[in-house]
């Protein structure tokens, strides 16, 4: 393929601001190639869920229904602690939720391990649903708590309010792309990618471990009651 032919059709160029939100970036990509209008997120259709898990949901959720959860990050150092996690899902039954774990397989072990921690029912969807039957049930959720990884997006998508939980990562670059969420992080100082990361003595992860389950339920309280105006 001739290079010059290339260099010569590149004919609109745009300024990088590295500050903006991921998404803000490829809107502006897609305007020099003639888009125009806002960004907006459209939910496909959302398929009915199984039995076993329309089971699931009816026999955790509370007088304010559930929430769901996700913490298991796509590197160590993005994952929330299970400890913390099963604490959370304490203090969500308190303030009359209910907590669905969802997620991949992957996820599964993570899952089992909040649920065996925890003083209360943690219903275990992970590994057991589609994708897009995941989205029917974070649809549904009173709200999700997630770290940055794609159920927060998937959040985002359908609506529900969110607690992004942000360790290294830069919420102002990857939050989710909603006005209904709420942030919650130490403003770790390295932003680093490395799951080696050592921010302390503690080493990697230290981030994620210091986001306290009483700062989440917080945040958490916050963001529904703003919902609710």
């Amino acid at each position: 393929f001739p290079y010059t032919t290339l260099f010569r059709s590149l004919t609109r160029m745009i300024r990088y601001d590295d500050a903006q939100h991921e998404v803000e970036k490829n809107a502006a990509m897609a305007r020099v190639l003639g888009a125009e209008g806002h960004v907006e997120l459209e939910s496909p259709r959302l398929p009915e869920l199984p039995p076993t898990a329309q089971g699931a949901l009816k026999s955790v959720a509370g007088p304010r229904g559930y929430v769901t959860l996700s913490v298991r990050g796509t590197k160590r150092n993005r994952t929330w602690p299970a400890r913390s996690a099963a604490v959370f899902a304490e203090g969500a039954a308190k303030l009359g939720m209910g907590t669905v774990y969802i997620g991949g397989e992957e996820a599964r072990q993570v899952a089992e391990e909040i649920a065996s921690a925890s003083l209360v029912r943690v219903a275990v969807l992970a590994g057991t649903l589609s994708l897009l039957e995941s989205l029917t049930v974070i649809a549904g959720a009173s709200a999700a708590v997630t770290v940055d990884s794609g159920p927060m997006h998937l959040a985002a998508l359908v609506g529900t309010p969110v607690v992004a939980l942000f360790g290294p990562a830069d919420p102002e670059k990857y939050r989710p792309w909603t006005t209904r969420s709420a942030i919650v992080s130490v403003r770790a100082p390295c932003e680093c990618v490395d799951p080696d990361c050592a921010f302390t003595a503690t080493g990697s992860g230290a981030c994620m471990i210091e986001l306290q389950p009483k700062a989440v339920l917080e945040a958490l309280a916050r963001l529904l009651a703003a919902c609710e105006l």
